[in-house]
């Protein structure tokens, strides 16, 4: 387990903020300083690895790693992403059946329009004819 105050003076990358180095750990918080943005904030360690953070130094990455992980098992967080992934992976599904639903109503009203346009030619020829019969 990596001591979270060995991390002072570190350098991280942040996705938006750039790099940035740990100056202060109090408690389970990182107080990052980013001079290229001018701008210093606390992070909660180690979820702020979770997509946020990452160590330039690879070997306390790799150690900061296995802690995100065991935090995750601990935390509940490995079962919620679960959860979150067939939640997605149904809502998806639902989509795709609301949609093949819609097309299908679709195309059935168009084949009630053609068919209703079809009649409607066959029923003016039908009259044409009879008007003419008629003059004759």
């Amino acid at each position: 387990m990596l001591e979270i105050e060995k991390l002072v003076e570190e350098t991280v990358v942040h996705k938006s903020f750039g790099t940035g180095i740990i100056k202060e750990v109090d408690g389970k918080y990182l107080k990052i300083d980013f001079p290229e943005k001018n701008k210093k904030s606390t992070f909660a360690y180690p979820l702020c690895f979770d997509g946020f953070l990452m160590l330039e130094n690879e070997e306390k990455q790799a150690e900061m790693q296995k802690d995100l992980e065991q935090w995750k098992i601990e935390s509940g967080a490995v079962q919620k992403e679960e959860l979150w992934r067939q939640y997605e992976k149904t809502r998806q599904e639902i989509r795709a059946r609301q949609t093949a639903v819609e097309e299908k109503k679709l195309r059935a009203a168009r084949r009630v329009m053609e068919r209703s346009s079809t009649f409607n030619w066959v029923k003016q020829e039908k009259s044409h004819k009879q008007n003419k019969a008629a003059q004759e």
